[in-house]
């Protein structure tokens, strides 16, 4: 495994829990514990493209 796949999963695993201490924190449920992951799906998915993550990741797959 490569250490920056180690960092990532430790970013994951905290950004989980500080997920989930916030939805416990606002007592979010229903509706708006939906929309609460929608929306930080949407924000995860921008920041990945506007930093060209997913576009790097396709062409150095492509090249294999």
């Amino acid at each position: 495994m490569l250490s920056y796949d180690f960092g990532f999963i430790l970013l994951y695993v905290a950004a989980f829990g500080l997920s989930d201490y916030f939805v416990k924190v606002m007592n979010l449920k229903g509706y708006y514990l939906f929309l609460y992951y929608i929306l930080t799906g949407f924000m995860g998915f921008y920041i990945l493209c506007s930093s060209n993550y997913i576009s790097n990741n396709r062409k150095k797959k492509s090249k294999h």
